[in-house]
């Protein structure tokens, strides 16, 4: 299941494309600059709306977006206890 990026503002691209897409799905979009990963929060009948979790100054409309058939979720573990974590849970 491949779908592309329609268009992008405000920290979110709009996908057309990806039709079996679930709620908080994380997504790959494949932007000249190497991978963004988002993650699926607007489902409607035609479009995803991805909230982008990288640079979205790297992603642009005609962008290759892909599942990555997992849903969105932050390890936790005494290791991150006191730091600063993106949505990823990336230190």
């Amino acid at each position: 299941d491949v779908g592309v990026v329609v268009r992008v503002g405000d920290g979110v691209a709009w996908v057309h494309g990806l039709s079996k897409a679930g709620y908080s799905e994380v997504l790959e979009i494949e932007s000249p600059d190497g991978p963004v990963e988002a993650f699926a929060l607007n489902l409607m009948e035609d479009e995803i709306g991805a909230v982008i979790l990288g640079d979205d100054r790297k992603v642009a409309a005609g962008d290759r977006v892909s599942l990555k058939g997992t849903i969105l979720s932050v390890p936790v573990g005494e290791e991150l206890l006191g730091r600063v974590v993106n949505p990823l849970g990336q230190p």
